[in-house]
């Protein structure tokens, strides 16, 4: 059977809102944020990226493409104000980690599995998200870096 037959179904729709609601309020990224990761391990982040089958080469895309956004994301959901999005933000983890773990079988290596997600979330939303699309991207690699999905033990 095709291993893409058929998507991981999850309520997108809360990603989607906090995906435009961050979008909309993100701040220009200052030159010094991908200094942002204090707590960075490498022993522990490669230990998890062997978990999960992270290729190095993903797992090098996602500080390149992503990292620098993460401070924005974390103080986004930490901000009082944006506490629906936060409770949003932690419905989809909720419901990711749940998927993922039923379905995990299905993907050899992380990094597919990420981005089956993205090309669902995009395609389930594209009137909303089509022109940031690659914001989406970022918020999965914020999931899995920050251990809110994938295996961490």
């Amino acid at each position: 059977m095709y291993r893409f037959a058929a998507p991981l179904r999850f309520y997108e729709e809360d990603l989607r809102d906090v995906i435009i609601v961050f979008s909309e309020q993100t701040k220009a990224i200052s030159q010094n944020a991908a200094d942002y990761i204090v707590s960075y391990d490498v022993i522990a982040k490669d230990e998890k990226n062997k978990l999960n089958n992270l290729s190095k080469d993903y797992f090098d895309f996602l500080l390149s493409h992503s990292n620098q956004y993460f401070k924005e994301i974390d103080q986004f959901l930490t901000d009082p104000k944006n506490d629906k999005y936060t409770r949003m933000y932690g419905n989809t983890v909720s419901d990711l980690k749940a998927k993922i773990l039923l379905e995990r079988d299905r993907f050899t290596e992380f990094q597919y599995l990420i981005e089956h997600l993205v090309t669902f979330v995009v395609e389930n939303n594209a009137d909303k998200l089509h022109d940031i699309r690659s914001i989406v991207r970022v918020f999965l690699h914020f999931m899995y870096f920050n251990c809110d999905i994938g295996k961490t033990k």
